[in-house]
């Protein structure tokens, strides 16, 4: 598949360092990057990393 699109579930726990590189990786026109992060997570920045992905 040639102009074939990509979707990656990511569920993280901690370890946040390791998901914004994980995003920079992924971060392409033809990925789609959803993320679940566990509820019981209290010092997740969601702005910080919504602003990752340039693509």
């Amino acid at each position: 598949m040639k102009n074939g699109k990509h979707a990656y579930l990511i569920i993280a726990h901690n370890n946040f360092y390791i998901l914004e590189e994980l995003i920079k990786l992924l971060d392409d026109t033809r990925s789609d990057i959803y993320i679940h992060i566990d509820k019981k997570v209290k010092n997740f920045n969601f702005y910080k990393f919504k602003e990752i992905p340039k693509k």
